[in-house]
């Protein structure tokens, strides 16, 4: 493939990885979830000036029991913007009604996956 078509792939494989990421959050598909986090993921967030962190599998049981259903309504308008590839690494920007997450991807055998997270509520 050649380098422009293989920027395209991955810039489009990374914004469905960011995708699947936040609307599977606010419809609490955690299958999909799955399907974007790496299983070593730390998503982060500042808390009165302390880091909290979450697992992948705390993200996905969150999912599951409907973390971001509450949040649904307000989640549009969701903008993705891919920053920067570089090999078998990406940044990528989640913009939406509710939350601003900036990511860090990983290629792995079965495809992009998020391996950090740092959020922050709008």
């Amino acid at each position: 493939m050649a380098n422009d078509e293989q920027r395209n792939s991955d810039e489009a494989a990374v914004a469905q990885t960011a995708r699947n990421y936040i609307e599977s959050w606010f419809a609490g598909d955690a299958a999909r979830m799955s399907l974007a986090l790496h299983p070593e993921l730390a998503k982060r967030s500042l808390d009165k000036g302390a880091l909290v962190t979450l697992t992948a599998e705390q993200m996905i049981e969150y999912t599951t029991a409907g973390g971001g259903a509450a949040n649904a309504e307000k989640a549009e308008p969701i903008e993705i913007t891919v920053n920067q590839i570089d090999g078998n690494l990406a940044t990528a920007t989640v913009l939406s009604g509710v939350f601003t997450d900036y990511l860090q991807l990983v290629r792995t055998d079965s495809g992009w996956r998020i391996a950090n997270a740092l959020w922050k509520n709008v």
